[in-house]
C-alpha cells in the first residue's frame, strides 16, 4: 500500500492524510484511525470541516484519548466541544472514569474563555464547584477568576463556590483577579450574601451587615491614603536615587 512505511501526521497543503482522507474518502479515514491519527495536527483553525466530518463522520467511533484530542482543537467551538465531552463521558464505562474525566474538564473549562456552560455539564455529572487542583490548592473559582472569565466567576459564586478558600499560597480567587471587573464580582456577591442573611436573619444580623459596609468602606480609604503616601514618597525619593543610585541598595 502506498501508506506503507508513510507518516499520517505530515502536513502538506495544510492537510495531513488523515483530515484529507475525511473530505474525500470515508472508507480510507476509518482504516487511518486504526493508525492512532494526531487529531490535534496545526492546519487553518477555522477549517470549515472540522466539526462536520469529526463529529458527523467518525466521533462515534474515536478512542477515548482521540476525542480528548479533538476537544483540545474544538476549543473556540462550544457546540462541538460539547458534543464531544458529552461522546467522551458517555464511553466510558466505570462511574469512577466518568467522575475523574468531569473533574479533569471543570478545571480546562474554568481557564476557558467561553467556557462557563460547558463547566456547567461537568458540574452535573459529579465536578464540585469546589474542585480544587491538589498540585497548587487552586480551586475552580480561583482559575476563573486569574482568567478573567467573568461569566465562570458569577455562575460559580451564584452555584455556592467558595470565595474564601485560600490556595497553597495563602490567596484567595479575589486576589488572584487581575482587572477590577472581576473584583467587583466578588464584592458585588459579598454584599448580596450579606444583604440575605440580615433578611433572614432579623435585627442583630443587619446590625452586623451594616458595621461590615462601614468597615469595608473605611477600609477603601485607608487603601487609597496608604496608595497617596507611598506615591508621595516615591516622588520624595527619586531626586535622591537619580544623584545616589546605590542608596536604591
Amino acid at each position: 500500500m502506498a501508506l506503507q512505511g508513510a507518516d499520517i501526521d505530515v502536513i502538506q497543503d495544510e492537510y495531513t492524510p488523515f483530515w484529507y482522507a475525511l473530505e474525500h474518502n470515508l472508507d480510507l479515514a476509518n482504516f487511518l484511525m486504526t493508525k492512532n491519527p494526531d487529531l490535534a495536527c496545526e492546519f487553518p483553525e477555522n477549517h470549515p470541516y472540522f466539526g462536520k466530518l469529526v463529529f458527523e463522520r467518525v466521533a462515534y467511533k474515536l478512542t477515548f484519548e482521540q476525542l480528548k484530542s479533538a476537544l483540545d482543537y474544538a476549543i473556540k467551538n462550544t457546540d462541538l466541544q460539547e458534543k464531544l465531552f458529552l461522546i467522551a463521558y458517555n464511553s466510558l464505562e466505570d462511574s469512577i472514569d466518568k467522575l475523574e474525566f468531569a473533574k479533569a474538564m471543570s478545571f480546562k473549562y474554568a481557564k476557558q474563555e467561553n467556557g462557563c456552560y460547558l463547566l456547567s455539564l461537568a458540574l452535573e455529572r459529579g465536578a464540585s464547584v469546589n474542585e480544587t487542583d491538589l498540585k497548587n490548592g487552586n480551586s475552580l473559582l480561583h482559575i476563573a477568576s486569574f482568567y478573567g472569565n467573568d461569566s465562570t466567576v458569577s455562575y460559580l459564586l451564584e452555584k455556592g463556590s467558595c470565595a474564601y478558600g485560600l490556595n497553597d499560597n495563602g490567596e484567595y480567587p479575589e486576589d488572584l483577579a487581575l482587572n477590577q471587573k472581576t473584583k467587583d464580582l466578588f464584592e458585588f456577591f459579598s454584599r448580596k450574601k450579606l444583604e440575605k442573611l440580615a433578611i433572614n436573619h432579623g435585627n442583630h444580623a443587619k446590625l452586623i451587615y451594616h458595621d461590615y459596609l462601614r468597615l469595608e468602606d473605611r477600609t477603601k480609604k485607608l487603601k487609597a491614603e496608604l496608595q497617596e503616601m507611598e506615591q508621595k514618597q516615591i516622588e520624595l525619593l527619586n531626586p535622591v536615587y537619580q544623584k545616589n543610585p546605590h542608596f536604591r541598595g
